[in-house]
């Protein structure tokens, strides 16, 4: 069902012009706490090749999301950097662009920052 949606996924992105191969992409396979499901090594295995990050998530208990996000970003950053020569006309690197976005996730609270 996953490769079925993710070749769907596909031929939408084409049907509306744009190239999955120019896109960054991860996947992320949820529910991975259902007992019913194929091991992550099978995935990992079927994936091999696609140059795409394949991550586990159980989303409902917060495992994987933020592990996801962040790959998608690396991959983001990476994409725009060999585009539009991001790091040298912005002087920012991919650590620095990381940060400046992770740091959102978990901001300080107003009582952290008072003496």
């Amino acid at each position: 069902a996953n490769a079925y949606s993710y070749r769907d996924l596909e031929t939408t992105l084409r049907a509306n012009g744009l190239d999955s191969e120019q896109l960054p992409r991860v996947v992320q396979f949820n529910k991975r706490d259902l007992s019913d499901i194929k091991p992550m090594s099978e995935i990992r295995e079927a994936w091999k090749g696609t140059g795409i990050p394949t991550i586990p998530a159980v989303a409902v208990r917060g495992e994987g999301v933020v592990e996801t996000f962040q790959a998608l970003l690396e991959r983001v950053y990476h994409s725009i950097d060999r585009r539009h020569e991001f790091s040298s006309t912005f002087g920012i690197s991919a650590d620095e662009f990381m940060k400046g976005i992770l740091v959102h996730l978990h901001p300080p609270k107003p009582e952290d920052s008072e003496g």
